[in-house]
């Protein structure tokens, strides 16, 4: 393959030096590396210092911030799967990018002031969006939770009232049959009273008799007169 490239190229020597040379120009004209690094924190000025190729051999563009259309495209694209109305994701949307917007000023203003840099990065942004994702899937997950509580605790009493209305009804229906057992089991309990006066009474006899049975016995030695026989 670098053979027949080289050859396109007008190359005649084909000695594997002259092709290696060949690829390396080739690659270096081609080749294209894009190296992305924030400037939060020390880690670029490291960097610098330790690669100063990064400046020397690479062109460098500084991204400014986003305006306003490119932040609402950017939360449109990633919030455009909520189940949500279109009129609450739009406030939405102008909430995201107003937090972002208003950070980004009160850094410029905290600059002008104190003279300490704070940058306002695209990727703060895709974290702010992610983190109300987060949030929000939070939320709705705990109030799913709370209201299949309730729903279960709503279902649970509705199946307790419809048990107790129908032992009301079976009680209304065991109601009279109720009346008749009570009158029964009264007139029972004076039956056994009576009853219970004549066994006392027996109770006592047949105990007083039992006293006297139990009573050892005294014999009397009884002298009979002696007839004489004439």
């Amino acid at each position: 393959m670098v053979r027949s490239a080289a050859k396109a190229s007008g190359i005649t020597d084909f000695s594997p030096n002259s092709l290696y040379s060949f690829f390396v120009a080739r690659a270096r004209a081609n080749l294209h590396l894009v190296l992305a690094f924030s400037p939060i924190g020390d880690a670029f000025r490291d960097r610098l210092r330790m690669f100063p190729s990064l400046v020397n051999c690479c062109t460098i563009d500084w991204f400014a911030e986003w305006p306003g259309d490119a932040l609402k495209a950017v939360a449109d694209y990633f919030l455009g799967d909520i189940d949500m109305d279109q009129e609450e994701l739009d406030k939405v949307v102008e909430t995201c990018i107003l937090f972002h917007q208003s950070v980004a000023a009160t850094s410029q203003k905290y600059l002008s002031s104190a003279k300490r840099f704070n940058y306002v990065t695209p990727t703060a942004y895709l974290e702010l969006i992610q983190t109300y994702l987060n949030l929000l899937g939070s939320s709705r997950q705990t109030t799913a939770q709370a209201r299949d509580r309730y729903a279960n605790g709503t279902e649970k009493l509705l199946d307790t009232e419809s048990k107790v209305n129908v032992m009301k009804k079976e009680l209304e229906v065991l109601q009279p049959k109720l009346v008749v057992a009570q009158k029964e089991t009264a007139d029972l309990m004076e039956f056994i009273a009576k009853e219970s006066v004549g066994a006392n009474e027996t109770r006592v006899v047949v105990e007083r008799d039992s006293a006297i049975a139990k009573k050892p016995v005294s014999y009397t030695h009884l002298t009979l007169p002696t007839k004489r026989i004439v």
